[in-house]
């Protein structure tokens, strides 16, 4: 069994790798970690005491430097699914990755899930298809606005 600490425990996503651990039947949250504390959640990793195989984060990126520090200090590998993180908080991913496992995506949610998958498949069929020429260029047509103007301005009054 795969033991894990969830961290960001309460947000949506949390609560969506809750279900599909319970689902998987393989998988115990040994702790529950979200900096509000609420549903029963430690609201700080300082309090959990429970050892565990991966740490699991879909929190917010300002916590990059709490979340990394105590996965190298407790050698737990970290899987981070977090956005916006800065220059330098990526910089303490990469070298929480000198010394543990690390596997950081920035967007795991449904939404580019689907988005990858759509791209994967019109990658498949646009490879498969038989490359078109372009139609040839035309010149534009001028514009409405500058036959107008042409009409309006007085050099071409006087060529009339």
């Amino acid at each position: 069994m795969t033991r894990l600490i969830l961290f960001g425990a309460a947000g949506r996503m949390g609560k969506e790798v809750e279900a599909a651990a319970e689902k998987a039947g393989d998988i115990e949250i040994v702790a529950r970690v979200d900096v509000s504390g609420a549903d029963g959640c430690f609201p700080s990793l300082d309090q959990v005491r429970e050892t565990a195989d991966v740490i699991v984060d879909f929190s917010h990126h300002a916590a990059t430097r709490v979340l990394t520090d105590y996965a190298v200090q407790k050698k737990i590998p970290l899987l981070i699914a977090t956005t916006g993180q800065t220059d330098e908080e990526l910089g303490m991913i990469r070298a929480a990755s000198d010394a543990i496992p690390v596997f950081f995506a920035a967007n795991y949610s449904l939404g580019i899930a689907a988005l990858i998958r759509c791209a994967k498949w019109k990658s498949t069929i646009t490879a498969n298809s038989t490359p078109r020429a372009a139609p040839p260029s035309r010149s534009p047509a001028p514009s409405l606005r500058c036959a107008r103007e042409k009409r309006r301005s007085p050099s071409a009054a006087a060529d009339r």
